[in-house]
């Protein structure tokens, strides 16, 4: 149980700072809300929050198919973030601990709860295939805001800047990278259990 406690705590230190530091910096209450609701980052880091939260409250562990589900997430996030986004923030300021919050600290708790203290032998390619549903829907809702505020959160997925081609095929490559991890965190979490005691609640 410590582990859901240090990653339900972790979350909702790293959102409240990223939240307030920007509304410091003159953006506003309701303008920042409606600025963090648009990244796939902070909704997921917001999930993970919510369930973490919930489960650390009555004394339980988060569910596999959820701890999965959020682990996959979070796990792209990290991917993307370090492969494609990173923005070079130095040590000494407040903009590399929350971005290595969000970006790296809680992906890496996450990974370390699905492998040691999630149970996938009831999860397969159903539930990995339910997965997408998430990722996909985001999908939508990000491409039709984009296109009426004129702006995207994310550069790949930039209709003005590379046309609905490049970026149906940045969708198709990130629906491939998300449903083969998912059946990757999977794997790992078994072969995992086959080699470790059950885990027990503590």
């Amino acid at each position: 149980m410590r582990l859901v406690w240090l990653i339900a705590i972790l979350a909702a230190v790293v959102l409240a700072l990223h939240y307030g530091v920007n509304v410091a910096r003159g953006d506003g209450v309701f303008d920042e809300a409606w600025q963090m609701a648009k990244f796939f980052t902070i909704l997921t880091n917001c999930g993970i929050l919510v369930d973490f939260t919930r489960a650390a409250l009555a004394g339980r562990l988060v569910g596999p198919n959820a701890a999965g589900a959020l682990t996959l997430f979070i796990a792209v996030v990290a991917l993307v973030y370090h492969g494609f986004l990173y923005q070079g923030f130095s040590p000494v300021t407040i903009d590399f601990w929350i971005d290595h919050g969000l970006h790296t600290a809680i992906p890496a708790l996450m990974i370390v709860y699905w492998i040691t203290l999630a149970d996938a032998r009831t999860i397969g390619v159903r539930e990995a295939t339910l997965w997408m549903v998430w990722p996909l829907s985001y999908l939508l809702y990000v491409l039709v805001r984009g296109s009426i505020e004129g702006s995207y959160p994310y550069f790949f997925l930039d209709i003005d800047r590379f046309g609905i081609g490049r970026v149906t095929i940045n969708a198709l490559l990130l629906t491939v990278l998300f449903f083969g991890l998912g059946l990757g965190l999977i794997w790992l979490n078994r072969l995992w259990r086959r080699r470790q005691p059950p885990a027990q609640e503590v």
